[in-house]
């Protein structure tokens, strides 16, 4: 069971993950699909690219990625959900592999779904990671907004803010799977002069289905 400290009262499955030792819980409307990022995972796991960094991650779910990240030698991390089960379980997730002091997880408003909302003016990341929702869609219900981002705005705010929140020399690393997300992505960065690369992928994208597994793994920089 959950404890009940944690406030959270459904119900909830168990999910294994390679790169953890112990499965995770996934509570009630929290996206779980690890298809999404094996690459993003991977290149923590086997590189540096987190180790000793304080990492921002966006949109959350089960804590999947941040957990991973603190696992792969992160020094501390930031992780968001606009889902309050998934503030919840993230939590718990943390408390379950003992990160709890490395995690924190905050809350974002519906009413201010931005990318940055709860992010502290003067806070700066060397690494932001997400694994955001792909389909330009109006999500309808709390669990719809892992997957739909209306217009694109999560990923516009995600971009506007990184001079701001990534610290020089960092880096923005998105997992997305969908033909238009990608192309949108790659067009938003050329217009504010910021370089993108595939980092995992020769994959045609004009050869693929417009919504794809596993997701491609893209690294945003500012110069």
């Amino acid at each position: 069971m959950v404890p009940a400290k944690v406030g959270y009262h459904g119900a909830f499955n168990q999910v294994s993950i390679e790169d953890l030792p112990v499965p995770l819980a996934q509570f009630e409307t929290v996206f779980w699909d690890p298809r999404d990022t094996p690459s993003l995972r991977k290149l923590m796991r086997e590189t540096e690219v987190v180790k000793g960094k304080r990492v921002l991650e966006i949109g959350t779910g089960t804590g999947l990625l941040a957990l991973c990240s603190i696992r792969a030698g992160a020094m501390s991390a930031v992780a968001t959900d606009i889902n309050s089960n998934a503030v919840l379980n993230a939590r718990f997730n943390a408390t379950l592999l003992g990160f709890e002091k490395r995690l924190e997880v905050r809350q974002v408003e519906l009413a201010r779904p931005g990318a940055y909302e709860v992010i502290r003016s003067e806070e700066q990341f060397d690494v932001i990671i997400s694994n955001p929702p792909w389909v330009n869609r109006v999500p309808q219900r709390i669990d719809e907004f892992a997957l739909y981002d209306a217009s694109f705005n999560l990923m516009r705010t995600l971009l506007d803010g990184l001079p701001k929140y990534l610290r020089p020399g960092g880096k923005a690393l998105l997992a997305y799977g969908c033909v238009d997300g990608i192309k949108t992505l790659k067009a938003e960065c050329a217009k504010r002069g910021y370089p993108i690369r595939v980092i995992d992928d020769t994959r045609d994208l004009d050869k693929l289905p417009e919504e794809f597994l596993p997701g491609m793994l893209l690294e945003v920089t500012l110069r």
